[in-house]
C-alpha cells in the first residue's frame, strides 16, 4: 500500500463495490479524517476510506495508491516571531567548516526515464568572514546533465553592515556561462537586520515530517509537524529581499521548497530601515539592484525596488499593513522599456 510514495508494507485491503476498507493500522494518527467508518472482523480492525481521496488499484502489482488530499490532514500554523537562527558554537572565532551532500533517484511514473540529482555543499567560518561553495548537477532520461555552481564570501563589517561576493554558473547544453537569473557580483546590506519578517509562508506535507528553515543561508531550528497545510507566520528574514528554503524530510526522503521575496512582502519593525544594492553580470549583460524597506510602525510598512540593466530599468513602491489575521498590500510598479504596462496592482492574503 503506498500514501504517496511511502510504502506502508503488505496489508489486507476489501474492495466491495462502491468502497475501499483497508487495515486500520495502515493510518498515521495524523490521518485519521481518512476514514469515515470502522468496523472489526475476524481478520482484524478495518476503516473505510473516504471517498474525497484519490485511489488507484493495480490488480498486477496488487497496489493500492493514496493520494494525499491535504484538506482532510490536520496541519499547522507556526509563529516564528521569537524563532532565532541556530546559535554558534561556545568561541565564535574559532573556524567552523560544514559539508553537506545530498541526491536524489526517481523513476518517471509510466515510463523508464530517471531523474537524477545530486549536490554538494562546503563553507567555512571565521570571525566576521564567511565563505560557501556548493554545486548541483541534475538529469532527465538520457538528456544531457545540467550543472550549476555558486560561490560565496561573505565580510561582516558591523552588526549593520555586511558586504559579500557572488558568482553563480551554470553549464547548459555544453556550454558554460554566469546564471541569467541571478547577479554574479557585490552586494551590500546595511540596516537592522533582524528587525523585518515574512508575515506568510505556506507549505503543503502530504505527510507528517521534519522541517528545516534556511533564510539567506542561516538555519533555523528544526521542527516535527503533521500532515497538511503547514503555515508559517512571522519569519525572521536579514535582507529586505532573499530567498527561503525549506527542507523536508518525510517517509519518502528529503526535498527542498525556495520561495524567492522581494521588499514588497516582508514587513518591518517600527521605524527600522534596511537597504540592499547589488551590482555585477547576470548572464552576458551588466546589472545592478537597490530595495529598501521601513517600519512605519509594527503593523505597517514601505518599500521600494529598483532593477536596471542595458537598455531598460523598472522601480516599484509598496505600501503592506499586516497582522496575525491577514497581509494587505499596493503596489506601483514601472518599467522604461514598456511604459504602458504601468500599473498599480494589490493583494489581501488571509
Amino acid at each position: 500500500m503506498l500514501f504517496r510514495s511511502e510504502a506502508r508494507g503488505g496489508g489486507l485491503a476489501l474492495l466491495p463495490p462502491g468502497a475501499v476498507w483497508v487495515e486500520s493500522r495502515l493510518l498515521r494518527p495524523s490521518e485519521s479524517a481518512y476514514a469515515v467508518a470502522q468496523a472489526t472482523c475476524d481478520l482484524g480492525a478495518f476503516v473505510q476510506l473516504s471517498g474525497e481521496l484519490d485511489l488507484s488499484f493495480d490488480p498486477s502489482e496488487l497496489t493500492l495508491t493514496v493520494r494525499p488530499q491535504l484538506a482532510l490532514l490536520p496541519g499547522n500554523t507556526l509563529d516564528l516571531a521569537d524563532r532565532h537562527s541556530s546559535a554558534p558554537g561556545p568561541d565564535a572565532t574559532l573556524p567552523l567548516v560544514t559539508l553537506g551532500v545530498q541526491g536524489r533517484l526517481e523513476r518517471t511514473p509510466g515510463t523508464e526515464d530517471l531523474s537524477r540529482e545530486l549536490g554538494v555543499e562546503a563553507g567555512a567560518q571565521s570571525g566576521p568572514l564567511t565563505g560557501a561553495v556548493g554545486v548541483s548537477v541534475r538529469a532527465q532520461g538520457q538528456a544531457a546533465p545540467q550543472v550549476e555552481a555558486q560561490l560565496g564570501a561573505v565580510y561582516q563589517v558591523s552588526p549593520r553592515l555586511t558586504v559579500t561576493a557572488q558568482a553563480y554558473a551554470q553549464r547548459v547544453e555544453g556550454e558554460t556561462r554566469l546564471n541569467d537569473q541571478r547577479i554574479s557580483g557585490v552586494r551590500i546590506n546595511w540596516g537592522d537586520a533582524r528587525a523585518y519578517r515574512l508575515p506568510l509562508w505556506t507549505l503543503a506535507l502530504p505527510l507528517d515530517a521534519e522541517v528545516r528553515l534556511r533564510v539567506n543561508g542561516d538555519d533555523l531550528p528544526p521542527v516535527r509537524v503533521r500532515a497538511g497545510q503547514l503555515i508559517l507566520r512571522n519569519v525572521g528574514v536579514n535582507a529586505p529581499a532573499g530567498t527561503l528554503q525549506a527542507v523536508i524530510v518525510d517517509a519518502t526522503g528529503e526535498r527542498t521548497e525556495s520561495r524567492v521575496y522581494g521588499p514588497g512582502d516582508v514587513l518591518v519593525t517600527a521605524h527600522a530601515l534596511a537597504v540592499q544594492a547589488e551590482a555585477g553580470v547576470k548572464g552576458r549583460a551588466g546589472a545592478a539592484t537597490l530595495n529598501g524597506v521601513y517600519g512605519v510602525t509594527d503593523r505597517w510598512s514601505l518599500s521600494g525596488e529598483a532593477q536596471w540593466q542595458p537598455g531598460d530599468w523598472q522601480g516599484q513602491l509598496g505600501a503592506r499593513y499586516a497582522d496575525l489575521s491577514y497581509s494587505a498590500g499596493v503596489n506601483l510598479a514601472y518599467r522604461s522599456a514598456r511604459p504602458q504596462d504601468t500599473a498599480l496592482t494589490g493583494d489581501v492574503t488571509l
